[in-house]
């Protein structure tokens, strides 16, 4: 059996961190140059919202189809295996290491190597410490790499919702916006229906074309809501190219998440503004300029999503008691069929509570907290 060779490792796993620091690069500078791609990026963003920029990348250079990652260990202990054979995918893991500086060289060293000595002083503050995060490299599986049969797959990531239901979840988003956001939601009539809405954000509140059908209400509320998630208040620097590419990315994500498919002219919207807006890049910042505007709506996205999923969750779970008892969806049918009118021979509470009572452990099953991606956002500093 090979000895270890300490030197080597650490060689090995910063020619890996090059390697994969190229590929972030490639990945971004391709969505860079390709505009009318970006709504894939953006779209598998939304299924990992407790990931960094860079991981989503590589996890997207790895594994485009991608659903839902953790680590061996992880899935392990949800009680699943990862298949023998399968090839993990390489993320930037972040390790906090401490450092003291030696009164002699005045050079930070790390705190192994302090003698017992040092370490004394360090104890009692004689010796300044400090820790500083960097990165080794792991390895994450998709779910399908796993023997995790795909009936248990709604219990990790969001299956989306039918488009009988969008009258319903733009009541539920609206409700979102009035009582989460603080911003009003106005349907008023508009000169043309090419208006779909507009947010004020002075008196952050948003307003829709009273014309729109169920499903493009609820595309235009999203994107205003992005509004008022991102940009409420003054914008001293950000121009409306900016702001609005912003709010088109959160929003097609939201859309993403909620199952609603993202519509041509949303997608164009995006793909213009992108255009103009990397067209006021300084030059000297083309490398990675998307990476600090897409980070910032990665992080809305992340922060805003579990309160939304809570607000829905609320809404659709009232609304189904007003309109009668909920049929459970099938494992194949993702959310399946919400409202129904079938009845059970069990008596007057299970008809009325047995179904309702699935749709909340449905719904708890995507916002549960043990069920988040394995390396968080709040752990993973920048490069």
């Amino acid at each position: 059996m090979a000895s270890y060779n300490k030197e080597k490792y650490i060689r090995q796993q910063e020619e890996t961190k090059e390697i994969l620091s190229r590929m972030v690069e490639e990945t971004a500078k391709n969505y860079q140059d390709n505009p009318e791609d970006l709504a894939e990026l953006l779209a598998f963003r939304s299924r990992f919202r407790t990931y960094s920029f860079r991981n989503t990348a590589l996890i997207l250079r790895q594994n485009p189809g991608a659903s839902f990652v953790a680590s061996y260990e992880k899935f392990k202990e949800m009680g699943y295996q990862v298949r023998r054979g399968q090839k993990g995918m390489m993320v930037f893991v972040p390790v906090e290491v401490s450092f003291f500086q030696d009164p002699q060289t005045g050079k930070w060293v790390q705190l192994k190597q302090a003698s017992p000595e040092q370490k004394l002083k360090i104890k009692r503050r004689e010796i300044p410490l400090q820790v500083k995060t960097t990165f080794k490299i792991g390895h994450v599986f998709d779910i399908s790499q796993t023997d995790c049969p795909q009936k248990d797959y709604p219990k990790f990531f969001h299956m989306g919702y039918p488009s009988a239901l969008h009258a319903a979840l733009y009541n539920a988003v609206e409700k979102y916006c009035t009582q989460t956001l603080h911003c009003p939601v106005y349907q008023k009539g508009m000169d043309s229906i090419v208006l779909h809405g507009y947010y004020d954000r002075q008196k952050n509140e948003i307003y829709i074309n009273s014309q729109l059908e169920d499903t493009q209400r609820l595309s235009t509320l999203i994107h205003e809501m992005g509004h008022s998630i991102l940009h409420r208040g003054s914008l001293e620097k950000a121009t409306v190219s900016q702001i609005e590419f912003e709010a088109d990315s959160l929003a097609l994500m939201i859309e993403k998440h909620l199952g609603i498919e993202t519509t041509s002219s949303r997608k164009r919207h995006l793909a213009e503004h992108y255009q103009v807006l990397a067209g006021d890049v300084d030059q000297t910042e083309k490398k990675l300029w998307l990476e600090p505007i897409l980070s910032h709506v990665f992080s809305e996205y992340s922060n805003y999503i579990p309160k939304l999923d809570a607000v829905i969750e609320d809404s659709l779970f009232r609304e189904s008691a007003l309109q009668g008892t909920l049929k459970s969806p099938g494992p194949e049918e993702g959310l399946g069929d919400f409202f129904s009118t079938e009845t059970s021979n069990t008596g007057a509470d299970s008809q009325q509570n047995q179904p309702q009572a699935k749709l909340r452990g449905y719904f708890r099953s995507h916002s549960d907290e043990k069920n988040l991606e394995y390396h968080r956002d709040d752990d993973e500093l920048e490069l």
